[in-house]
């Protein structure tokens, strides 16, 4: 497991807690994703913000164009993590007890966008996401259980 930056950590926390609140009343996949979109933002923002950072990936990767494929995908987690407080308040208007099949349909929808980044995820059915979510399940990037290493 890689080691966590508890700087980044921190920042996600409370900025999760601002934009989000709990995550509690989400389901754990879900919480998770948001959870490491919110970190890895963070880790970004606190490295790469310094004049003289050369990106993470960069130095980490023995080749300068992988290693800057990578920074450039992961400015991703900025944008998704704008995007996060709507996708999570249509997500939460939906009773799941009263309407679970639209829940179910929202919350996939929503992990399509956020975890397996199907992209034009809103112009395609469901049924076709399914399919495509199988074939992208090896591309996550996610560190299993960050959720877990909030602080509190």
């Amino acid at each position: 497991m890689e080691e966590l930056n508890r700087d980044a950590l921190r920042r996600a926390a409370d900025t999760i807690r601002i934009d989000l609140g709990s995550l509690t009343d989400l389901p754990d996949e879900l919480a998770n994703t948001i959870v490491n979109i919110y970190y890895r933002a963070c880790e970004l923002l606190l490295h790469d913000n310094r004049p003289d950072a050369l990106p993470r990936a960069v130095k980490q990767s023995g080749d300068i164009e992988d290693g800057m494929r990578e920074h450039i995908a992961s400015l991703g987690a900025l944008t998704k993590q704008e995007a996060i407080p709507k996708m999570i308040a249509a997500l939460r208007s939906v009773d799941r007890h009263h309407q679970p099949n639209l829940y179910a349909m929202t919350y996939n929808f929503v992990l399509d966008v956020l975890k397996y980044e199907i992209k034009n995820a809103s112009n395609k059915p469901e049924i076709w996401r399914r399919v495509e979510r199988l074939f992208r399940r090896g591309l996550v990037k996610e560190i299993p259980r960050l959720t877990d290493q909030l602080p509190k």
